[in-house]
């Protein structure tokens, strides 16, 4: 089976989301058949298979530690690959060099969606939203061992929300009805996505048990996992994401756009004053206030240290002020793509970060720690 090297190693590349996003998953299964070769991937609780177009039709089966036959094959330059089995190995050929692996009995786990409930279509850009700006809560939420409720995305035909001590909303509109827990394992495996996705979803009834099922695909990719199906959890996250999103649309007194690059270059000089001077880490807590006064912004910390901002334009101009950890704004202006954000505070218990589609509600802190 003779493969184009390159193309081959960005197939191989799309499979390496999967052993990074769980590292029991150790081996993958090359399958070809009726004119593709299917490389995947599996655990207990998600299935992932990349394809790969051939220029002939063959059969080829083989299951083989993923680490070191993708380290050997990423390391390739010829133009070509060629593979074969001979006995108990898989051969791959290049030039005048040939490398051998040994075909492993390890039976890879096979997961099947039989009852869908729902299907609609997910842009690449909503998947990559969910990655990145939500995952930033719960990456919080893994790092400090919060309970299992923030760990989790409640995904539904309206959003995308994750909390911690703050809170984001990522608003969209699938059409079907339909309501989701996600873990961060699958979540992770959204970076196989680059372009709009078909998703199902489903409960089939397995030995009395009701299991839910996700199913994602494109020409390419097919992704199928096993999620939370706890009734409890979903009510209380529901209640949760209902909570916050009165929250973000409270009246925000002061209200201004500001570019999300300005904003974060400014936060990120208040880091310079409080890093560990041995390790260089940014901290994770740095007290300021911000003010918004004569249409403009500024920013005091607990050391005196001071900027300040012009803002792009203004929404609400009300004097107020509002004390807030610099960090939590800086995690989530650094997950935006650039542009104008919109940024909201005064008399509420949050600080609101709007860009376009996306909301970040960050908890204020008490007036004297600045």
């Amino acid at each position: 089976m003779l493969l184009q090297t390159k193309e081959f190693q960005d197939t191989l590349s799309s499979i390496s989301v999967a052993l990074s996003a769980d590292k029991n998953v150790t081996h993958i299964e090359l399958k070809a058949s009726q004119g593709t070769l299917f490389i995947n991937a599996t655990n207990n609780e998600f299935f992932v298979s990349v394809r790969y177009p051939l220029t002939v039709d063959e059969d080829f089966y083989a299951v083989i530690n993923a680490t070191s036959f993708i380290s050997l094959v990423s390391s390739l330059k010829s133009e070509t690959i060629e593979l074969s089995i001979n006995d108990n190995s898989i051969q791959v050929k290049t030039g005048k060099s040939k490398y051998s692996f040994a075909i492993s009995t390890t039976k890879l786990n096979k997961i099947s969606l039989s009852n869908r409930e729902v299907e609609c279509q997910v842009s690449n850009e909503i998947l990559e939203n969910i990655l990145k700006v939500n995952g930033v809560e719960v990456k919080k939420a893994i790092s400090d061992e919060m309970e299992a409720i923030h760990q989790q995305y409640f995904f539904t035909n309206e959003a995308c929300f994750t909390f911690t001590t703050g809170a984001c909303l990522n608003l969209f509109n699938l059409g079907s009805n339909f309501k989701i827990l996600l873990n961060n394992r699958i979540v992770k495996l959204f970076k196989l996505f680059n372009e709009p996705a078909t998703m199902f979803y489903g409960v089939d009834r397995i030995n009395d048990l009701n299991q839910a099922k996700i199913v994602l695909f494109t020409d390419t990719v097919f992704v199928i996992a096993i999620v939370t199906n706890d009734d409890s959890l979903k009510s209380s996250l529901e209640n949760k994401f209902e909570a916050a999103k009165r929250l973000a649309n409270d009246p925000y007194k002061t209200r201004f756009t500001i570019d999300s690059d300005e904003l974060l270059s400014t936060v990120k000089r208040f880091t310079t004053f409080t890093k560990n001077t041995t390790k260089l880490e940014i901290p994770s807590f740095i007290p300021a206030r911000i003010t918004f006064k004569d249409n403009t912004i500024s920013i005091v910390d607990s050391s005196g240290n001071t900027d300040t901002l012009v803002p792009s334009e203004i929404i609400s101009a009300e004097e107020s002020s509002v004390v807030v950890n610099l960090c939590d704004i800086l995690d989530r202006t650094t997950s935006y793509k650039s542009g104008t954000i919109e940024v909201g505070f005064g008399d509420n218990r949050s600080i609101l970060l709007k860009k376009d589609s996306l909301i970040n509600l960050i908890c204020k802190l008490p007036n004297d720690y600045v």
